[in-house]
């Protein structure tokens, strides 16, 4: 019988590869960045897309990530928390990379509210995937199947939210 942790593996690289905090919800027009100094420069925001756009865009990004997750491979062996600390430190890097590109993307009035739920839902599980490895580190892996439980039960809602969106590629399993 597979585990729940390693069942949860193919579903949660859909889900960091969908991977972000809602964005567009405030009125800023500018973002912070670091300079190579270390001091700070603000640099304009994005541009708020049209839906049709956002679509194209945000589906590009989640092929890109889809695939990097595609790439990885489980462990063989469910039972080696060390392996699959690994293998979940790189899922959430994937995670973390994707939900940043998302988090830069805006929509215009029209989509604002349908991309903010998607992009809500997609930073929670994104979030949560960040536990896994450090939970599996600390060999505790009944708090690691517990997050694996909680972005597997968040999926189909991200997935539902990506396609009400239009962005059938964010609302797909990888594989």
């Amino acid at each position: 019988m597979t585990s729940p942790l390693r069942r949860g593996v193919l579903l949660l690289a859909a889900v960091p590869v969908l991977a972000l905090s809602a964005c567009g919800s405030d009125d800023d027009t500018s973002t912070t960045a670091k300079t190579a100094a270390g001091g700070a420069t603000t640099l304009p925001a994005a541009p708020a897309l049209k839906q049709p756009q956002l679509v194209l865009v945000a589906n590009a990004v989640c092929k890109q990530y889809n695939g990097q997750a595609n790439k990885l491979t489980p462990p063989a062996d469910a039972a080696d928390s060390a392996a699959l600390a690994t293998f979940y430190g790189k899922l959430a890097a994937i995670a973390a990379k994707q939900q940043t590109a998302l988090d830069a993307l805006n929509a215009d009035a029209a989509g604002q509210a349908k991309w903010d739920a998607f992009v809500k839902l997609h930073k929670q599980a994104s979030d949560l995937v960040q536990g896994i490895s450090p939970a599996l580190k600390a060999d505790d892996g009944k708090k690691a199947e517990g997050i694996v439980d909680q972005v597997n039960a968040l999926t189909p809602k991200i997935n539902a939210a990506a396609d009400a969106f239009g962005a059938k590629v964010c609302g797909s399993e990888p594989g």
